[in-house]
């Protein structure tokens, strides 16, 4: 196009248009620094010490209620079409941030029609790891983040076939976390960090998470998808996203993705190891026989693999404002915090839990949808017989 419209103005009738050169010049200026804006460069978040006063166009979804970062290798993601099946009116509330790191050709129009209008392309680079990429999204939106952001990977339907309505379907009020892989267990350091050759892991702990250095166990969601409020993200300055991204894009952790799997939850304050610091006045308990439904469905996800039962309870704990939910299960687990101004109790808490759960009734299509070898049936009969 710049090429072609050069030489239009460049001919001898072009000539007689020179303030209309100019100004179409100056036009495609400002459309090529939008189009450089959606590239996410590791220059551009390794180097900055200070967050940017604006790195995205206004027209970004900024409107949206919520955000929809998908971090996208070759998956196919011609299930995202599914959100507009799920809700008909998706793209007025929601933007999908699609983060492309293995060079895949990928065309919105082609591959997610029904939501492409809403949909913003970004190539970024790949370092192997999810994490990179959800963090390079709030590095990039920090100063214009929506109220609730959802992280997931391109092929999140087989981690958890219920993922869109997690996603589009109501939100527990206060909610600041919530995983999204219905995949919540203990978690652990999984290293000596005194011992570790490459820093990086210790480095990052010590910064941002220098309370679970004395913790053996702590719960947390796995599979490296969550949900989180903008007002929670913003708790975390913008330097630490740069820090742990400079990490993970110069391989100096001894695990690809830092650990950072398993430290979402408390990187977000989202676990029973830091929610309720400096807070002398707790209460506990267990909602009975309440739990997240399962389908026969969810027994084929990549990440069931031990054939366990699924969770028939949610233990809660309670401190000031602030309330931790979570049920310990790799087949129907989850994990939400909440934090409201006056607190809520736990009574209207289990009457918000018992609405959500009955809401989920939407069953996507996993017709076309690959499932990692690992990924077992079992003879669940008798589970889903109890549960009922």
């Amino acid at each position: 196009l710049y090429r072609t419209m050069a030489r239009i103005l460049s001919t001898k009738h072009g000539g007689a248009r020179f303030p209309l050169r100019w100004c179409f010049l100056a036009l495609l200026s400002v459309l090529l620094v939008v189009k450089q804006t959606q590239t996410l460069s590791p220059v551009k978040h390794l180097v900055m010490q200070e967050p940017p006063t604006m790195m995205m166009p206004t027209n970004f979804g900024r409107l949206a209620s919520k955000h929809i970062v998908v971090a996208h290798c070759k998956e196919d993601l011609s299930w995202l079409n599914q959100l507009k099946d799920y809700d008909p009116y998706v793209c007025q509330r929601c933007h999908i941030h699609i983060y492309s790191k293995c060079g895949a050709q990928l065309d919105l129009e082609e591959s997610i029609p029904s939501v492409s209008n809403c949909a913003t392309l970004h190539r970024a680079m790949n370092y192997g790891t999810e994490e990179y990429v959800f963090f390079g999204y709030i590095l990039d939106m920090y100063d214009s983040l929506p109220s609730m952001v959802s992280f997931i990977q391109g092929g999140a339907l087989t981690e958890n076939p219920h993922i869109i309505h997690d996603i589009l379907g109501p939100d527990l009020p206060g909610m600041t976390y919530r995983g999204l892989a219905r995949n919540v267990r203990g978690a652990w350091h999984m290293m000596d960090y005194e011992k570790v050759e490459k820093r990086g892991e210790p480095e990052i702990m010590s910064n941002y998470l220098s309370h679970l250095l004395n913790v053996t166990l702590w719960i947390s969601g796995w599979r490296g998808m969550f949900a989180a409020s903008g007002a929670q993200i913003r708790k975390n300055p913008w330097k630490a996203y740069s820090f742990i991204n400079e990490k993970l894009a110069h391989g100096e952790c001894n695990f690809m993705n830092c650990n950072m799997e398993v430290l979402f939850a408390p990187f977000f304050d989202c676990s029973d190891t830091n929610l309720f610091e400096g807070t002398s006045s707790c209460t506990s308990g267990t909602f009975t026989n309440l739990s997240l439904v399962v389908w026969e469905e969810d027994y084929m996800k990549d990440s069931f693999q031990d054939g366990n039962g699924p969770s028939q309870d949610y233990k809660w704990k309670q401190c000031g404002n602030k309330t931790l939910l979570y049920s310990d299960s790799t087949l129907n687990g989850d994990l939400i915090c909440l934090e409201n101004p006056n607190g809520t109790s736990p009574e209207k808490i289990q009457h918000y839990l018992k609405e959500l759960i009955i809401a989920d009734t939407w069953k996507a299509d996993l017709t076309n949808q690959t499932f990692h070898e690992a990924s077992q049936w079992f003879n669940h009969a008798e589970i889903l017989d109890a549960q009922k």
